[in-house]
């Protein structure tokens, strides 16, 4: 009989993952933008959250418990690699990564909003593409016929603009 339960165990958690496979993705994106590294993140959640499903409760949300062990991981990550890349603040990864319905993160988000407003039309326009659109940078790259490289170190500028104008609305 225990065969049966790891079946059906089995066959819940991929239909959970494959439901909320975009979203925890789009998530993990929202804290760390760069695809491949999110990517990376992903397996590794979904790896956790497998290793961890015996613990879930069933009468939970499946994607507000992936999402916070996205956010563990994501956050793990950029504590590694704060060596080599952009430094934010803790309590800013983490006000950043909260709840997706929280007033604060909306006030935020709407903040957001206004500064990507404010960006000239091409960088808002690769904002777009990249974030809403859901485009890889190699896609990017070859619909602008520039290279990967080039469209990273653009869209590191315009996350640093963005940045800014967001931290002087605040």
């Amino acid at each position: 009989m225990k065969r049966k339960t790891e079946d059906s165990d089995t066959k819940l958690f991929l239909n959970l993952v494959t439901q909320n496979q975009r979203l925890v993705f789009r998530y993990i994106l929202s804290i760390v933008p760069n695809y491949s590294d999110a990517e990376d993140i992903y397996q590794d959640t979904v790896t956790s959250l497998w290793e961890k499903f015996d613990k879930f409760e069933r009468d939970s949300s499946f994607t507000a418990w992936a999402c916070v062990t996205a956010k563990y991981k994501a956050l793990q990550f950029i504590r590694k690699s704060r060596k080599s890349k952009l430094v934010f603040d803790d309590d800013i990864l983490e006000l950043l990564s909260g709840e997706q319905d929280s007033p604060e993160l909306k006030r935020i988000n709407g903040i957001l909003k206004e500064c990507i407003d404010q960006l000239q039309y091409g960088f808002a326009q690769l904002i777009e593409m990249r974030y809403q659109k859901g485009w890889t940078v190699k896609k990017i790259a070859s619909f602008y016929g520039k290279s990967i490289h080039t469209i990273y170190r653009r869209l590191n500028n315009i996350h640093l603009v963005l940045l800014s104008c967001i931290e002087r609305k605040m």
